[in-house]
């Protein structure tokens, strides 16, 4: 039992039983109903409707699908959109509900619905999924409950949901469920891009002229990545101000210190420098921090009291502060290798004898945490109940990253918890994947529906979740 999403004409899709827009009276118009009886043989169909006779919005009644790879076509009549003051939502969502339960009814272990209500009956692209997906949620996860609540068996036969959408009109609404969406995803993928193309060797500190070509480098990147154009170097004050900003919103930050001043004057550089070598991992030293020679003398003294028999007091007289001498030189190029080869070999038994919990361990531990079943959670997880009892009679099962991925919003976990979560089945969040930066964003806004997270990844043309 899942629900998933597919673009496609709805007449040329195998599922047990298909549903149709119908019209009150027993007559079929445009759209998606003419489609229907016309695939399917619209003198046979036509003459099944007139014995089901007039029907009220939100009813749902089944008929013979004849020549549509189809045991069923499910009818419906969706309300027309007026204010949302007149109940119409709900009378839509009865449209999903009754043509659900006459499936089950059917015996039917497959169904694929029409986004009903977004075409002739005007129903706004947002109200019209989050009506289905409210609609799919609810049947889900409210049917096919187990007798011990662990996937023994089940006293409602399962059945896939599938959410069939034609063009690209019907699917916009998902972008704009989440108005934040679409900036998380640019400036996450922003900023990645930057701190990949431009990472720094962290051993060598960048001069006043290097840290300013980064940092134009940066924003010209950043400028490529979102599609602006770059500002004419006649006005580099103005451009520097801008990029500024805008290293501003990839980093998060409201505004730039009022305090920071860059080179020759110009304020925001050397701050949004920083900010970007700290985005891209960059830990060298101020330029005014280089280190001096007597720094670097008052170094080699620490480690030499750091080496065995090579303190000041045990040195003979010629050595003290006489580190280029050949024996001094020896002793200190052989003691770190030494003592790095003991470490590393007392590091790797502990590792071995420090393995933490499985991937399968914690999946279940967190579940008994949370008080969970585990129903509950593979349904919220959007997988199928026999993938679920693999996982759970097999404690060596390798999931794939996307069931690893649904797991952790059913189990709603937070996003260390989720990094941790995936690591334990050699995985990881990256800001380069876009897949990756949606789920991010859903699980820092606290919103663990699996199913509008399906269709914001559908929207983005991107592979769903779940088995």
């Amino acid at each position: 039992m899942a629900f998933r999403i597919i673009r496609n004409d709805i007449t040329r899709v195998r599922a047990d039983a298909i549903v149709n827009t119908a019209n009150p009276e027993p007559v079929y118009a445009g759209g998606t109903d003419a489609a229907v009886y016309q695939a399917a043989g619209a003198e046979a169909l036509l003459a099944e409707r007139k014995k089901i006779g007039v029907m009220r919005e939100g009813e749902a009644h089944a008929t013979p699908a004849f020549a549509l790879p189809a045991k069923y076509v499910i009818h419906t009549v969706s309300p027309c959109w007026k204010d949302r003051t007149t109940g119409e939502r709900e009378t839509l969502r009865q449209c999903y509900e009754n043509s659900l339960r006459l499936a089950v009814e059917l015996g039917c272990g497959s169904i694929a619905f029409p986004l009903l209500g977004a075409g002739v009956c005007g129903f706004p692209k947002k109200e019209a999924v989050q009506t289905a997906l409210s609609a799919f949620r609810s049947f889900l996860e409210g049917t096919g409950e187990t007798a011990d609540g662990n996937g023994a068996h089940s006293d409602t036969p399962d059945l896939d949901i599938i959410l069939v959408v034609f063009g690209r009109l019907e699917t916009e609404a998902a972008g704009s469920l989440y108005e934040g969406l679409e900036a998380y995803i640019d400036d996450r993928f922003v900023e990645e891009r930057c701190a990949e193309e431009y990472r720094m060797d962290a051993e060598e500190p960048a001069a006043p002229r290097e840290r300013r070509s980064l940092f134009r480098k940066c924003m010209d990147k950043a400028d490529e990545l979102l599609g602006q154009a770059a500002t004419p170097k006649k006005s580099a004050g103005k451009r520097e101000k801008r990029a500024a900003d805008g290293m501003d919103r990839i980093a998060g930050k409201a505004e730039i210190s009022q305090n920071a001043k860059g080179g020759a004057g110009r304020p925001g550089i050397r701050s949004a420098a920083d900010r970007m070598e700290e985005a891209a991992g960059y830990r060298g030293e101020p330029e005014h921090e280089a280190p001096s020679r007597k720094r670097k003398e008052a170094q080699t003294d620490e480690m030499q009291k750091s080496l065995p028999g090579m303190g000041q007091a045990s040195q003979p007289q010629g050595m003290r502060g006489g580190m280029g001498q050949p024996q001094a030189m020896q002793a200190m190029a052989a003691a770190p290798v030494q003592c790095a080869a003991s470490q590393k070999r007392r590091s790797l038994e502990e590792l071995m004898s420090e393995v933490s919990e499985s991937w399968q361990e914690s999946l279940f531990r967190l579940i008994d945490q949370k008080g969970y079943t585990d129903s509950e959670v593979y349904k919220r997880a959007n997988l199928d109940r026999k993938l679920f009892s693999k996982i759970r009679n097999n404690m060596a099962y390798q999931p794939k990253k996307s069931t690893a991925v649904a797991l952790a919003v059913a189990l709603r976990l937070n996003l260390d918890e989720t990094k941790d979560f995936l690591a334990r089945a050699g995985y990881a969040l990256s800001r380069s994947s876009r897949s990756d930066i949606i789920v991010e964003y859903f699980i820092e806004e606290g919103i663990y529906d699996i199913y509008e997270i399906e269709m914001a990844l559908f929207e983005h043309e991107l592979p769903l979740l779940g088995a």
